[in-house]
């Protein structure tokens, strides 16, 4: 305890004093306690930056990562690996499972780390804007959840749903899962039905729903892929003739529901752990399996999908027993000489001969052929979760978040592996091919230029609709035309109403 709290209190000091060199500072604080008790420091949790400032959150809890709560994580992550394509190339010290070609469009990977640091890869951003959404909590009722009833939400499954069966509320203020069963003339309500039902069946097995667990794999997978939403709502008509306003939040979580329950072939990268892995000494996991993803292929993959090909990726930004997938936007890579703990822009400064660097704590675990290590911080931008509204547009929230690791190179500089300085590091990452898009099972059933807006959607359309709803799905059909048809970004920004 003594540790924790030296080191907490001299980090603050130093935040505190506003020097240029604070973060800098920090690191390396953090690096000499890291060497001294590395068992202890490698269960920090990796600090946010805020407003530039580095902020420490405490250590991990290995309590939480009980046999349930391993089993909750594999089988969400189970919706993603499922459906995942693998094109191997095997590189050194990063299994079939952690190769970045597999993840990086074309497979094309620049791996000589003085050559990416010449095209300036330590940094990149998305140059377009993705959009925040909530991750559909499952014990709030999924996409059944009345976000804008005004009723207090519980934390409880059965609670919630008592709720929803005992109170009525005006069109507005259904849910995306109502107002799209409505929509299609679906009487059955089997989209609604699904979203309470996922949780039912959770409750009525564990007695209790992890109040973490939604779609945030759909929302991601949806915003990185740069899913259309509207601006602003839209007014359609039931087969009834029923005026339903559908929100841009409505949108989004349809959008979030399509790919998190249609979704195509991914593209993944890491291992999958069922069990409490082993650790040596250092606190470092020595099962392979459970490793997670490499640092050296977090990195690669950072430079060369985001930075080169300007694409986002999804990765689960914990390595613990929850799943909380998010969209990277960008990031910004600094070296630190892992030998002195000394931060530098000069990479050459950095780079350590292996021979040379006689602290390594992972020296047993370096890949065959390390030439050289050279430490790296990588602050990682990716979009955070907002809450769902009737407001025309709200603004995109996002979250910063440090790891620190090294990367081990060979005698050309290639980047061949590495060691991560915490065990909270993100568990995979994902993503699709160029131009994906999610299709729900009825969207193969009707003609998608068939719908008159101006009209109730056709008849014909509802049983391709609950047959896409059975199985969680809206129809992409659906959603498109909706997006088409609402008003125009222009059309709001002149009015002044984006928020």
């Amino acid at each position: 305890m003594r540790t924790k709290m030296n080191f907490f209190f001299t980090i603050l000091l130093i935040l505190a004093s506003g020097s240029v060199q604070a973060a800098d500072r920090s690191l390396e604080i953090f690096l000499r306690n890291f060497h001294q008790d590395p068992d202890k420091m490698i269960n920090l949790l990796p600090p946010q930056i805020i407003d530039g400032q580095v902020v420490y959150r405490g250590f991990l809890n290995d309590e939480t990562l009980n046999r349930q709560l391993i089993e909750e994580k594999s089988a969400l992550r189970e919706e993603v690996v499922s459906k995942a394509q693998f094109s191997i190339t095997p590189l050194t010290h990063m299994g079939n499972e952690d190769n970045p070609s597999t993840l990086v469009d074309n497979g094309v990977v620049i791996t000589n780390i003085f050559e990416l640091d010449k095209r300036g890869l330590m940094k990149a951003k998305l140059p377009h804007e993705l959009w925040s959404d909530t991750y559909w909590p499952i014990y709030k009722g999924l996409l059944a959840f009345r976000y804008a009833d005004g009723i207090a939400e519980s934390t409880d499954w059965a609670a919630n749903y008592g709720n929803y069966l005992m109170n009525g509320v005006s069109t507005d203020a259904l849910s995306p899962a109502e107002k799209y069963d409505l929509l299609v003339g679906d009487s059955s309500m089997t989209l609604t039905n699904y979203s309470w039902n996922v949780g039912r069946r959770y409750y009525e097995q564990h007695g209790r729903v992890p109040t973490w667990m939604g779609i945030c794999h759909g929302w991601s997978a949806a915003t990185h892929m740069e899913a259309k939403i509207p601006y602003g709502s839209i007014v359609l008509k039931s087969p009834n003739g029923t005026p339903i306003r559908f929100f841009q939040s409505d949108v989004k979580g349809l959008n979030s529901m399509l790919w998190g329950k249609a979704s195509p072939p991914t593209k993944f990268l890491g291992f999958r752990c069922d069990h409490t892995p082993p650790r040596d000494g250092q606190g470092r996991v020595v099962d392979d399996n459970c490793y997670d993803t490499n640092p050296a292929t977090f990195y690669l993959t950072l430079a060369n999908q985001l930075g080169m090909n300007n694409r986002s990726f999804v990765m689960d930004a914990t390595f613990d027993s929850e799943v909380w997938n998010f969209s990277v936007i960008s990031y910004k890579a600094t070296y630190f000489n892992p030998q002195t703990f000394k931060q530098t822009d000069n990479l050459k400064q950095a780079v350590t001969p292996i021979g040379q660097y006689t602290i390594d704590k992972f020296k047993q675990h370096r890949a065959p052929g390390t030439a050289f290590v050279v430490g790296v911080t990588m602050d990682v931008t990716y979009m955070n979760e907002n809450s769902p509204s009737h407001k025309v547009q709200t603004k995109p929230a996002t979250k910063t978040q440090r790891y620190v690791s090294d990367l081990e190179l060979d005698a050309n500089y290639n980047v061949i592996g590495g060691e991560w300085y915490s065990r909270a590091h993100p568990d995979f990452i994902w993503s699709y091919a160029p131009g994906t898009q999610a299709y729900a099972p009825g969207d193969a059933d009707i003609n998608a230029d068939e719908w008159v807006i101006t009209d109730p959607v056709p008849s014909t359309w509802t049983a391709a609709a609950q047959k896409s709803s059975s199985s969680g799905a809206p129809l992409y059909s659906v959603i498109k035309k909706i997006v088409e048809s609402a008003p125009t970004r222009e059309m709001y920004e002149a009015s002044g109403e984006i928020e």
